[in-house]
């Protein structure tokens, strides 16, 4: 049984990264809450397609929102969240004032 669900997971890894490549943000997303829906904890591999499918059609609170999910896992380490998170402060930046926190 266990075999099966890591079939499936894997299904849905590459559903979002099939997505991530031709940059369709919102199926990439779909994918995701699918994988949530079904049970299946999300991997770094899941997030991070999904977070790049948001951040190339620039919507970054949604990239934000799924690097907040990976951290509150606890799939990222402190250094790759400021590698990341950094950069991405730093564009927010000329959006306004609005404090980032996940």
């Amino acid at each position: 049984m266990a075999s099966g669900f890591a079939c499936e997971k894997v299904s849905y890894n590459t559903g979002v990264s099939a997505c991530e490549k031709v940059g369709q943000w919102q199926p990439a997303l779909a994918r995701l809450s699918e994988l949530w829906e079904a049970k299946l904890d999300p991997e770094v591999i899941s997030l991070s397609a999904g977070i790049s499918a948001c951040e190339k059609d620039g919507q970054w609170q949604l990239a934000l929102a799924l690097l907040c999910e990976m951290w509150e896992a606890k799939l990222v380490s402190d250094f790759i969240y400021t590698t990341i998170l950094g950069p991405v402060r730093a564009r927010r930046a000329g959006f306004g004032s609005e404090r980032l926190r996940c």
